[in-house]
């Protein structure tokens, strides 16, 4: 099966869709080893990815998926669905296109920067000396999706503001950074990240 991610992230500027690209790239293809590769297309914001999304699942051929990845922006209740998250938030709206399954949608749930949160280590070896591990907020019971968006950009922000690197930006570190964190260490702290990497499984032919 060929299977296309795609993904919220990477903005109007080809070098930044590059990057946006190669972090997804890697970090989902470390989730999946033994599996063939998907194919990551950053599209953007997060309704161009939609819009893109749409556009993919109607000219779908024998053999090939589409899979929607984009941030949630907000707390998901538990057992909210993606595409009933989707469809009622208010910000959105959006319906499940004709010819795409109820698992084609995944979040990053609250955003992508979520994950992060997942594997401090990992974060603070990227950024060396002077990375403030202690303003990172922590998992709520064990789980990052419970840590607000914007806690978790104030976070980013304080803990790397005196780093070499300078403070976070998402453009600038946080796709490299998606090249670095672990993802078993986010699968085991946001039952989101588990959703995608399983249905990727389920999707993917082995190698």
């Amino acid at each position: 099966m060929k299977v296309t991610i795609f993904v919220e992230g990477g903005g109007d500027r080809q070098d930044v869709l590059t990057e946006c690209r190669r972090g997804f790239a890697t970090f989902i293809g470390k989730m999946l080893p033994g599996k063939a590769k998907p194919t990551v297309v950053p599209c953007g914001g997060r309704t161009e990815a939609y819009k893109d999304f749409c556009t993919a699942v109607g000219q779908l051929k024998d053999g090939e998926r589409a899979i929607l990845l984009v941030d949630s922006e907000d707390q998901v209740s538990p057992g909210d669905r993606p595409w009933k998250y989707l469809h009622d938030r208010a910000e959105d709206g959006w319906d499940k296109p004709e010819g795409a399954d109820e698992e084609d949608a995944c979040m990053m749930v609250q955003c992508m920067e979520s994950w992060f949160l997942a594997d401090p280590a990992s974060v603070a070896a990227y950024y060396k000396n002077d990375f403030k591990r202690t303003k990172l907020p922590k998992a709520v019971n064990g789980s990052v999706e419970a840590v607000s968006k914007e806690k978790i950009e104030k976070g980013m922000k304080s803990a790397t503001s005196e780093t070499i690197k300078g403070t976070y930006h998402k453009r600038r570190h946080g796709f490299a950074l998606l090249t670095v964190i672990k993802p078993e260490l986010v699968i085991a702290a946001s039952a989101h990240a588990e959703m995608l990497r399983d249905v990727l499984r389920k999707w993917l032919d082995d190698r």
